[in-house]
């Protein structure tokens, strides 16, 4: 006669505690079916190591490696190139002030 084989069976409370999940939140889920789990008896309720390692396999998603492979183009400026922020006279202040307040309205 061959023996079946004995799976350790790991408690509500001990798979709260591997999945860092509140005993309830495991209990929805097992109700649901999203993780499998043994009953012996309908007010008892045990997990297999594979079936939590099931659930973490069922739960785990690929991060994709870049979502947009296109090439990074700068933005282009609003300031010309041949302008400089930095003036020296008062005048040209007051024209640069102008100028930016009226792309800010």
């Amino acid at each position: 006669m061959v023996e079946p084989d004995i799976v350790e069976l790991l408690t509500l409370s001990q798979v709260a505690a591997m999945l860092n999940l509140k005993r309830e939140t495991v209990r929805v889920l097992a109700r649901r079916g999203e993780i499998g789990s043994v009953l012996p008896t309908p007010r008892q309720r045990f997990f297999t190591r594979q079936q939590v390692a099931d659930f973490i396999t069922s739960r785990t998603i690929a991060v994709p490696k870049r979502l947009d492979c296109r090439p990074q183009i700068p933005a282009p400026s609003r300031i010309p190139k041949n302008r400089s922020l930095i003036t020296e006279d008062a005048e040209s202040r007051s024209d640069l002030r102008k100028e930016l307040n009226s792309l800010v309205r």
